[in-house]
């Protein structure tokens, strides 16, 4: 497990978040057109018609494919956060376990952990990267 990894995940979070608001913000497009046709009835005179309303099979497409993406990004957000969640609870040492949730799983700031564990900023980052270097 390396930094850019655990990153990756916060990373995933924010995408699918950004899918499911296209998502939400898509509608279906409003198209109007003239076509050509005639009356039912006897001389069957032709004339244009003014047909107007909504694509709803272009809109289904479009969140058929927008649907398609967020289930793959929502696989691998599942197969990282498994990952990541296994890496983190399997750090022997409680304090440097804290912060790693705190910065990986919370999405927390380093002064927000720093404040949380009573510790200076500097120090959270030191152990941090102390650990993340042991790793390498």
């Amino acid at each position: 497990m390396d930094r850019e990894r655990l990153k990756k995940y916060r990373r995933l979070m924010s995408e699918v978040d950004l899918l499911k608001r296209q998502l939400e913000k898509t509608e279906p497009e409003y198209v109007e057109d003239s076509v050509n046709g005639s009356s039912p009835y006897f001389p069957y005179t032709q004339h244009k018609m003014h047909i107007e309303g909504y694509d709803l099979e272009s809109y289904k497409r479009k969140v058929a494919r927008l649907n398609k993406r967020i289930v793959n990004k929502m696989n691998e957000l599942v197969e990282e956060k498994d990952s990541l969640i296994e890496f983190i609870y399997n750090i022997e040492d409680s304090e440097i376990r804290q912060i790693f949730i705190y910065k990986y799983i919370d999405g927390m700031l380093w002064r927000e952990i720093a404040k949380k564990m009573n510790y200076s900023e500097t120090a959270i980052r030191n152990k941090h990267r102390y650990y993340i270097n042991t790793l390498k």
